[in-house]
C-alpha cells in the first residue's frame, strides 16, 4: 500500500454542521482538542460566560463540558483531558438550550424554560411540583444534588436566540425619512424617534411630531395581525438622562 493510498483510507469525516461530541467522537471526524481549555476552565468551580467570537464552536464546547461532567470517559481516549480528569466522579447536568422553535414573546419563552427544566427533571430522576420557573429550578438542583452527592452543573447554550428571533432595526428607513429604531417583538412593532437637548424644559415632543409627522410608522400598518405603537424620547444633555416619553 502507497502513502497516498493509506491517507485516503484514514482521511477523518469532515464534521459540517455537528454539535455533538459524541457523534463527532463515533464517526470518525475531525476534531480539534480543546479540552485543555475546558479542563483549565472547571478545575474550579464558578461562574462562566462565553461570548463570541461567531464560529467558535460554543454549542459543541457546552456539549464536551457536559460529557465532561457527566463522567463520559470513552469520548476523550487521545485528547489532553483523559488522564487528568476524575472519571469516577458524575455530576448532575442542566442543560439549558434555546436552539429550537422562536420564541415570539415573554410568555412563550417562560413555557420554553419550564419545559427544558422538566425534562432535563426527567433525566435526572428528579421530579419537581411548583410550577413557577425559580420553583422548578430550585426542586430540581435540591433533588439532584441529594441525589448524586455531587455540585449541580448548569449549562446554557443559544442564550442570545430569544434575543435574536425578535427584530431590532437601528436606523429604520421608509419612504419618508428614517426613523432612530424600530423594534419588533412578537405581534407588536414600536417606531421610536429620539431627541436630545441641552436643558430639562420641553414643549410637546417633537421627537413623537416627527414620526407622526413624517409617517415613519406607515410602512408597517399593512402588516396583518400586529399592533404599531409611535413612540418619542426626548434626553437631556446636561441631566444625561430620559426626561420625557410619550406614545401613540
Amino acid at each position: 500500500m502507497t502513502l497516498q493510498q493509506w491517507g485516503v483510507m484514514n482521511l477523518k469525516n469532515l464534521p459540517l454542521g455537528i454539535n455533538t461530541l459524541s457523534v463527532l467522537r463515533e464517526n470518525n471526524c475531525v476534531y480539534v482538542d480543546k479540552t485543555k481549555l475546558a479542563y483549565h476552565l472547571i478545575r474550579i468551580a464558578g461562574r462562566f460566560f462565553l461570548s463570541r467570537p461567531r464560529r467558535f464552536g460554543k454549542s459543541l464546547f457546552v456539549d464536551t463540558l457536559k460529557e465532561i461532567f457527566e463522567g463520559n470517559e470513552k469520548l476523550f481516549e487521545g485528547l489532553y483531558i483523559h488522564d487528568k480528569w476524575d472519571w469516577s466522579r458524575k455530576f448532575p447536568v442542566i442543560k439549558i438550550d434555546f436552539a429550537d422553535g422562536v420564541l415570539k414573546n415573554r410568555e412563550e419563552l417562560d413555557e420554553k424554560i419550564r419545559d427544558i427544566l422538566w425534562t432535563n427533571g426527567d433525566r435526572l430522576g428528579v421530579g419537581a411540583k411548583k410550577n413557577s420557573i425559580s420553583g422548578i429550578f430550585g426542586e430540581i438542583i435540591t433533588g439532584a444534588r441529594e441525589q448524586f452527592g455531587e455540585r449541580v452543573v448548569v449549562l446554557v447554550d443559544q442564550y442570545d436566540k430569544p434575543i435574536l428571533d425578535n427584530r431590532v432595526i437601528p436606523e429604520d428607513i421608509t419612504n419618508h425619512g428614517q426613523s432612530d429604531l424600530t423594534v419588533m417583538v412578537g405581534v407588536h412593532i414600536y417606531v421610536m424617534e429620539i431627541k436630545v437637548i441641552e436643558g430639562n424644559q420641553v414643549q410637546g415632543n417633537a421627537a413623537l411630531d416627527q414620526i407622526l409627522g413624517r409617517n415613519y410608522a406607515e410602512k408597517y400598518r399593512g402588516e396583518p395581525g400586529k399592533y404599531v405603537h409611535e413612540i418619542g424620547l426626548i434626553f437631556s444633555r446636561n441631566q444625561r438622562n430620559l426626561i420625557q416619553a410619550d406614545w401613540r
